[in-house]
Parts: C-alpha cells; sequence; structure tokens
C-alpha cells in the first residue's frame, strides 16, 4: 500500500504551522518554499499522487489564507459577508507545483455590492501581489480576486454562470473549464456551497450546453501515434515532448467535469466525481478503476517531473519526453493514455457527438 514516511508528514505539519505562525509575508515566503521541497521526498516515500496533490493544495490555501490575514483583506470579507474561492486545479485539489493562480471572491447581496467592490478590490490585488511573491505567477489570463470581472455578488455570478449556459459560445465553455470547479478558501463557506448547489441543479440536463463542453473536450485527444508509442510536439518551445497536464489529466478532467455537470453531482474533485458517476450511471467497476488507475498515473508522472525540475531550480513545465522512460515506464504511460481514449469514447456515445474520430 502506497503510503508517506511518517518523517515527511511531521516536516508536513511542521511547514504548514510555519505559514499560519508568519508574522509577515516574507515568512510565507520562506515557509511555503520550505513546503514545497517535502514533494520530492514524498514521492521516494511512495505517497499517492492524490495524497501528494492534496498536500500541495492544503500548503497553498495555508499560504492564501495567512496572505488574506496578513494584508487585511479578512475583516473586509468578513463585514462584506464574502468568501475567497480557489477555481481550477485549485478548486479541484488537484495542485501540483507547476501552477498560477485563479481566484475569485462572491459575497453576499445587497444594496452596498459597489461600495463593497470598491472596498475589496484593492485588498484582493494585494493578496494576488502577494501570491506571486510566494510563488504563485499571476494569471495570464486575469482570472484574480483583483479583477473587478471576478470579484461579484452571489446574484451576479449566477447570472454569470447561467449566461454561460444558456449561451454557450467559446470564450463561455473556456470560463465554464474554469470557473466550475470553484471551491471556498477563506470566509462564508455556506454562500460558495449554496452557490454550487445552484449550479449542480441549474447546469443538470442543460443538453446544448452540455453536447458543446463534451464536443470541445473530445477536441483534445490522448497523444498515441499510429506508428510509434506516442504523437509528440514537432515544435514549440518543447519540441519532441507530451503535455502531461493538457494533454494527459486533462482528458480525465474535463470529462468528468461534464458526467458532473450533468447528473447534478456538486463534488469538484476528479476522482471524486468519478467516483459520482459510477454510482449514477452504473458504470462497471472494472472501467472505473481503469480510468482512476490512468489518471493516478499521469498526475504522478507529473509530480515526479516538476519535482525533478524544482530540485535543479528549473522553471517548471509538465512537458515529459518519452525518451527518458524505461520501456516499463513507457508501457504503463501509453495504457494509461489508451484508458483516457476509452473514457472520451464513452463521452461521445453519451453525449452523441459524432465524427470523435477514435483510433485503435
Amino acid at each position: 500500500m502506497l503510503r508517506a514516511m511518517p518523517m515527511t508528514l511531521s516536516r508536513a505539519e511542521e511547514s504548514r504551522a510555519a505559514i499560519r505562525a508568519a508574522r509577515h509575508i516574507d515568512e510565507v515566503v520562506r515557509a511555503a518554499a520550505l513546503a514545497r521541497s517535502l514533494v520530492r521526498p514524498m514521492l521516494d516515500g511512495g505517497t499517492a499522487p492524490e495524497a501528494i496533490t492534496a498536500f500541495v493544495t492544503a500548503v497553498n490555501d495555508a499560504v492564501t489564507v495567512r496572505l488574506i490575514e496578513l494584508t487585511g483583506l479578512d475583516g473586509a470579507l468578513r463585514d462584506a459577508g464574502a468568501a475567497w474561492i480557489v477555481l481550477g486545479s485549485a478548486g479541484r485539489a488537484e495542485q501540483t507545483l507547476a501552477t498560477d493562480q485563479d481566484n475569485a471572491i462572491v459575497f453576499a447581496d445587497g444594496t452596498e455590492s459597489e461600495p463593497r467592490r470598491r472596498e475589496l478590490l484593492p485588498l484582493a490585488e494585494r493578496v494576488n501581489a502577494a501570491l506571486d511573491r510566494s510563488g504563485y505567477p499571476l494569471c495570464r489570463g486575469e482570472v484574480m480576486a483583483g479583477n473587478p470581472r471576478w470579484c461579484l455578488t452571489r446574484s451576479e455570478w449566477r447570472e454569470r454562470f447561467a449566461a454561460w449556459i444558456e449561451r454557450p459560445e467559446p470564450e463561455a465553455l473556456l470560463n465554464a473549464a474554469i470557473f466550475f470547479d470553484f471551491r471556498a478558501v477563506h470566509g462564508e463557506g455556506e454562500l460558495v456551497s449554496a452557490l454550487r448547489e445552484w449550479l449542480a441543479a441549474y447546469a443538470r440536463d442543460r443538453g446544448r450546453f452540455l453536447f458543446l463542453m463534451a464536443r470541445n473536450a473530445l477536441g483534445n485527444q490522448p497523444p498515441l501515434g499510429l506508428i510509434r508509442d506516442f504523437a509528440v510536439a514537432r515544435g514549440g518551445e518543447h519540441p519532441g515532448t507530451i503535455d502531461l497536464k493538457v494533454n494527459g489529466v486533462q482528458l480525465f478532467v474535463e470529462a468528468a467535469r461534464i458526467y458532473s455537470l450533468a447528473d447534478g453531482i456538486a463534488a469538484t474533485n476528479t476522482l471524486e466525481r468519478l467516483a459520482g458517476v459510477a454510482a449514477a450511471r452504473r458504470v462497471p467497476a472494472a472501467e472505473i478503476d481503469a480510468w482512476v488507475d490512468a489518471f493516478r498515473l499521469i498526475q504522478r508522472l507529473r509530480l515526479g517531473l516538476n519535482g525533478v525540475q524544482h530540485a535543479r531550480g528549473e522553471a517548471l513545465h509538465n512537458h515529459l519526453d518519452p525518451t527518458t522512460l524505461d520501456a516499463d515506464e513507457r508501457r504503463v504511460l501509453k495504457h494509461a493514455l489508451r484508458q483516457a481514449r476509452n473514457l472520451q469514447a464513452r463521452l461521445a456515445r453519451d453525449f452523441s457527438v459524432p465524427g470523435a474520430g477514435f483510433g485503435v
């Protein structure tokens, strides 16, 4: 059975305690860096990949909460009946070391929404800047709480989500893929839970929206070659590689999200969503187990790649050169990608997406 070494777990708790006890931002920066250095020993100790991503997410949550407190946003969130929410991989509790910021704010409805927003935004910008200093780069798409577009009341978020679902244009589908994995980190958790329950009910059985989400997801197929083992990038910044995030775990993440929306499943974590899908659709246990094992395998490879990069002081990325793997590793990765293709084939059937073009 996979498990973490007790010494590593003890150091992990010490690192989180150091983050919570930090008295200024520089201390948070140092404590966060120390915590990230524990990922490689966890991998070497045989810790399950979902336990490692949960640890990374817990560290990131602790950093965020402490920075919210140190910048003064804590009181403003409390006064506004608000919550800081995280999106994407953070919302799914599936973060690796190679991550940037995706966050937003939801606050209570009322007649004072604009004054509240003006109060929250400058403080949210300070948190975004402090997170950047702490090793979480600013989002290039500006999906951050300091952006007025993503600091909204509960009713405004509901209107925004409903608009994306009812008018699923390309940008709306892209936003849905990011924002629909939201999770509260600090503040009024009940407000966020209510918003998630509303979304689960509203998106269910929205056939056109779900069909377009599925069609978009199926446009990204596993990098399996017809002659060679893998279809690697031929150009760009990382030629000769496969992207373990975009062309690996994302295949499972997107399918699980679509099924969860279709079945009214409120969970955000991919493994929890797959469990919900199994129950809702009576998927055979062997089929679900194969998807779960494949997802875990690709996540483990990502974490290992990031761990090596971090130890070397290199820029973090998710691009793996398959020639660096031994024969057994190549075989299991190819099998995992075939499971992603099997999941996509089921998705195409369940949502009647024609011409998905699956190979053998």
